[in-house]
């Protein structure tokens, strides 16, 4: 298995974070007013939160935690592979939840 330097780790990161911040200044516009936070087994939203708050803690946990990340792992030699990944699919996870509020239920 290839180790990948930690230089591309924090390229890696800092392209998913900004990717994702810049997911949100576009789809922003599009996103209901409130956006569900949770669904029922029926399937129905059992409660909705207002669509800035929600964006911003996002985006706040996005970058809150790959700056954890970094700072944990400074002195290391790379970031550890299940650091690395949970800091990569942190803002794939954020961006397919904000996707999905596109669906009007």
């Amino acid at each position: 298995v290839r180790r990948v330097k930690k230089s591309t780790q924090y390229l890696l990161m800092s392209v998913m974070i900004i990717g994702f911040l810049v997911f949100i200044v576009f789809l922003y516009p599009n996103l209901p007013a409130k956006l569900p936070m949770q669904w029922g087994f029926n399937g129905k939203v059992n409660y909705t939160l207002p669509k800035f708050p929600v964006v911003i803690v996002m985006g706040l946990v996005d970058l809150g935690y790959g700056s954890y990340t970094v700072f944990l792992h400074r002195n290391a030699e790379r970031i550890p592979t299940k650091d690395f990944v949970s800091a990569l699919i942190i803002p794939v996870l954020f961006a397919m939840m904000l996707s999905i509020t596109q669906i009007h239920f």
